[in-house]
C-alpha cells in the first residue's frame, strides 16, 4: 500500500519517456500485488495452481546425483510439517 502511495506521488510529465513506460508498467503490477495480499489469495484452494503448498514440486527439481544430494532431499521433505504450520 505504501509504494502504491509512493507511486501515486510521482509527476509522470517528469520522467523521461522511458520511464514512464516503467511507470506504466510497474503501477498495475503492484496494484495487482497489493489485491492478492487484501484478498489473501496466498490462502487458495488446495486445487489451485499457485498456492504455498502447491509449490512444493520445486524440491524435486533439484538434480540429485550424489548420496549428500539426497539426503538433503529427505532433509527438505522431513521439513514440510514446519512449512505448512
Amino acid at each position: 500500500e505504501q509504494v502504491l502511495k509512493d507511486l501515486d506521488g510521482i509527476d509522470a510529465t517528469q520522467l523521461s519517456a522511458e520511464n514512464r513506460i516503467n511507470l506504466a508498467i510497474y503501477r498495475p503490477q503492484v496494484e495487482n500485488l497489493a489485491a492478492e495480499v487484501r484478498l489473501r489469495a496466498y490462502e487458495m484452494p488446495f486445487n489451485s495452481d499457485s498456492s504455498f503448498w502447491s509449490n512444493l514440486s520445486f524440491m524435486a527439481r533439484r538434480q540429485m546425483k550424489t548420496a549428500d544430494d539426497y539426503r538433503a532431499y529427505a532433509a527438505r521433505l522431513r521439513d514440510v510439517p514446519r512449512h505448512f504450520d
